[in-house]
C-alpha cells in the first residue's frame, strides 16, 4: 500500500480504512506514523488561494505580486512537495477585511481534508485577530494552511505561534503603509 521508493508515499487514509488483513493494517499505521508531515499532505487535494487587493494588482505593475506570479510560486512549490493541486481561487479584494474575502470563506465553508496553498502568508491575512479566527475555522474543517514563502505548521502550538507573529508582522506593515499614504495625502492638501 505505500510506495516509499523516492520517498513518495501512495497511500490515502480512505485506502487504509480498506485493508481487511489487520497485519498489514499495522504495518501499514508504522509506517504513517514514521512518514514525515508534508509527505502525509500528498495525500489531500490541494486548494491554492490567491488574492490581490486591486485590479490594477491582478498583472505585474509597481512591483506588486500578480495572480500569475503567485500561480507560478504555487505550482513550483506544490511539484517540489508532490502535492496535487485541484482547485485555484482568485480574489481581489483587502485581506484587512475578511468579509470581502468571499472566495477564501467558500473555500473554508465548502472543503475538508485538503491542502490549502498561499505564496505569501499575507495574501491570506492582514489582520491578526481575523487570521486568528480563520485558521481556527480551517482547523476545524482539517484544512492544512501551507505559504509558499513562509515555513510553519499550524497541526503545532508552535506553528500556530508563528503563524500569529507571522499575520502581525503583515497587519503592522499594512497599518504602516496606511500612514505613509494618509500623510502624503495631508502633505498634498496642504500644498494646495
Amino acid at each position: 500500500f505505500i510506495d516509499t521508493n523516492k520517498d513518495k508515499w501512495l497511500i490515502s487514509f480512505e485506502d487504509l480504512k480498506k485493508v481487511k488483513n489487520s497485519s498489514a493494517k499495522l504495518k501499514t499505521l508504522k509506517l504513517l506514523k514514521k512518514m514525515p508531515k508534508r509527505s502525509r499532505d500528498a495525500t489531500r487535494p490541494t486548494i491554492v488561494y490567491l488574492r490581490v487587493s486591486t485590479k490594477g494588482q491582478t498583472k505585474y505593475s509597481q512591483g506588486h505580486i500578480s495572480y500569475s506570479i503567485q500561480l507560478r510560486a504555487c505550482k513550483q512549490y506544490a511539484r517540489a512537495n508532490n502535492l496535487k493541486i485541484q482547485t485555484i481561487i482568485r480574489e481581489t479584494c483587502s485581506a484587512r477585511k475578511v468579509k470581502q474575502q468571499k472566495g477564501l470563506k467558500y473555500l473554508i465553508e465548502n472543503n475538508s481534508d485538503a491542502v490549502v496553498l498561499v505564496n505569501d502568508l499575507s495574501r491570506f491575512s492582514r489582520s491578526t485577530e481575523d487570521g486568528s479566527h480563520l485558521l481556527k475555522e480551517m482547523m476545524a474543517k482539517r484544512l492544512i494552511l501551507r505559504s509558499v514563502s513562509e515555513s510553519f505548521d499550524i497541526q503545532t502550538p508552535a506553528g500556530r505561534h508563528q503563524f500569529r507573529q507571522l499575520v502581525s508582522a503583515a497587519e503592522m506593515e499594512s497599518d504602516t503603509l496606511g500612514e505613509r499614504v494618509a500623510k502624503s495625502i495631508e502633505y498634498r492638501r496642504a500644498l494646495g
